[in-house]
């Protein structure tokens, strides 16, 4: 299967070697799933609720966000092995909502229409997908993606995105 920010919340959970049980839910069992955990809307993000999301029954919190997830995980649980090392979080989260986020904006146009085409297995996500993404995109899903000149061009922005975390990867040196 895809890799998954869902991944990275289970990985997290079995490095600090905590316990955890997975609901899968489909797109629309989101929303009423998060406002069932008590978790605010987001409010500067078009979708309102995301996952991975996790609920801790020890301190009965609800923690959404993949780093936000790592970041509670380390102060709720500081005798195992720690997900962000000290002092970086900040960096960590610049480097998220800049370099991050821009990549992601880059590939979107790619990968819009065959998300929703092999992701939408239910009638009612296939429904809620359409209408929420093409009020975003301002057209059908099926026109998203770059045709012509344009694909080339987008094709150089998802380039330039990556090489610039190449160089990043680079410039942070040999792990060893």
């Amino acid at each position: 299967s895809p890799f998954s920010l869902t991944d990275l919340t289970s990985y997290a959970l079995n490095i600090k070697g905590i316990q955890y049980k997975t609901e899968w839910l489909s797109i629309t069992q989101i929303e009423p799933k998060m406002k069932e955990l008590g978790i605010s809307p987001h409010t500067d993000y078009p979708i309102k609720y995301t996952v991975p999301t996790i609920y801790d029954p020890n301190t009965k919190k609800a923690i959404t966000e993949s780093f936000a997830i790592a970041k509670y995980l380390d102060d709720t649980y500081p005798d195992t092995p720690r997900l962000v090392a000290s002092g970086t979080s900040g960096l960590q989260a610049a480097y998220m909502s800049t370099v991050v986020t821009a990549l992601g904006r880059a590939v979107y146009p790619f990968i819009c229409y065959p998300m929703f085409e092999k992701g939408c297995m239910v009638e009612a996500d296939r429904k809620y997908i359409r209408e929420t993404r093409e009020v975003w995109v301002g057209k059908p899903l099926e026109e998203v993606a770059p045709k012509g000149e344009a694909f080339t061009v987008a094709c150089k922005a998802v380039a330039t995105q990556l090489d610039a975390i190449a160089k990043h990867v680079v410039a942070n040196g040999s792990a060893t």
